[in-house]
């Protein structure tokens, strides 16, 4: 994998964010190189969205799913009769 040069775009940091982004980038640049940046927010990394420098879009990892187990909510779950 070739590591991508992602060209300088300074932030308006008046928006509301409680995270800082690890990168951001315009969003015509970021159409041509969607798939690398897919990757790069895949191996943790923040990418903010900017148009004209304004944050627009926020590229994140998903979570990781909660593992469900069958049973696990055995009798915590009480349900009245049909009546």
């Amino acid at each position: 994998m070739t590591t991508l040069t992602i060209p300088p775009i300074f932030l308006d940091h008046t928006n509301h964010s409680t995270a800082s982004p690890d990168r951001a980038v315009g969003i015509a640049w970021a159409k041509a190189h969607l798939s690398e940046l897919v990757e790069q927010a895949r191996a943790g990394e923040e990418i903010v969205l900017t148009r004209n420098g304004t944050p627009q879009a926020r590229l994140v990892p998903l979570e990781e799913p909660i593992e469900r187990k069958p049973g696990r909510g055995a009798g915590k779950w009480h349900f009245k009769p049909d009546q």
